[in-house]
C-alpha cells in the first residue's frame, strides 16, 4: 500500500517538476511512478508516460521520449490534448494532391509537431488513407476516405479530422473509476490543487536556497 501511495505522489511531483522546468527530476520521478503504479491505473499511467515523454524530449532524449509517447498512446491518447502536448512525427506522402494538402493540415495541427528525424512516430498519407505509425512502422491508427470523390481539399480535411479522432480517442474499455479521473471531476480537481501546491513549494525552495 505504501509503495502504491508513493507512486501517486511521484506522479504529482513529476508533473510539478516539469512545470517548474526541472526536466531531469521530472523524468526520474515519472519513471519511478510508472514502475510501481497498479496495473488498473491505466489513465494515470498514461498521464505519467506523457509527463515522462515531455521531460525526455526537453532533455534531447528522443528515443526515450518516443517510448514514453507509445505508453501514453496505448493507455490514454487523449492525455496529449489535455496536457497540451504535441506528438513529434515525420510525414510521408504518396505524391497525390490529397496527401500534400493533408500534410499541410498535419503541420498546422496542435496535436502533431512535424520534424525530420528518424525512429519516431510517422504520419503516412496517401490519396485515400491516413495512418499514424509507431517508431517501428506498426499501425497505431488508420482511417480511410469514404463516400464519393469530392474535391481534394475536402478529402484531405476528412482524412486529417478522422485521424485525429481515431488516434487521440479515449479508450473504449475505460472503467467508471478511470472516467472519474478525467478533467473536470473532483478527482482531477484535487490533483490540480496538489500539483499547484507542489509548484508553490518548489518555487519557495528555489527562491530560498539553503
Amino acid at each position: 500500500v505504501a509503495a502504491t501511495a508513493d507512486a501517486y505522489f511521484d506522479e504529482l511531483a513529476a508533473e510539478a517538476e516539469l512545470h517548474a522546468g526541472h526536466e531531469q527530476a521530472a523524468l526520474a520521478l515519472a519513471e519511478r511512478a510508472l514502475a510501481t503504479l497498479p496495473h488498473a491505473e491505466a489513465l494515470l499511467a498514461g498521464r505519467t508516460s506523457a509527463i515522462a515523454a515531455a521531460a525526455a524530449l526537453s532533455l534531447g532524449e528522443e528515443a526515450r521520449a518516443t517510448a514514453f509517447f507509445d505508453g501514453a498512446l496505448a493507455r490514454d491518447p487523449d492525455v496529449l490534448r489535455r496536457l497540451g502536448l504535441a506528438l513529434p512525427v515525420t510525414v510521408s506522402v504518396d505524391g497525390s494532391e490529397i496527401a500534400a494538402r493533408a500534410a499541410k493540415l498535419i503541420g498546422r495541427s496542435p496535436r502533431f509537431h512535424v520534424v525530420s528525424r528518424d525512429h519516431i512516430h510517422q504520419v503516412a498519407l496517401t490519396r485515400d488513407e491516413a495512418c499514424l505509425l509507431g517508431s517501428n512502422g506498426e499501425r497505431i491508427a488508420c482511417v480511410s476516405a469514404t463516400g464519393a470523390a469530392p474535391p481534394p481539399a475536402i478529402v484531405a480535411r476528412q482524412l486529417v479530422d478522422d485521424l485525429h479522432r481515431r488516434a487521440f480517442a479515449l479508450k473504449s474499455d475505460l472503467s467508471q473509476a478511470d472516467l472519474s479521473s478525467l478533467d473536470g471531476s473532483p478527482t482531477a480537481a484535487r490533483a490540480d490543487r496538489q500539483v499547484k501546491s507542489l509548484l508553490d513549494r518548489l518555487g519557495e525552495s528555489d527562491s530560498n536556497p539553503r
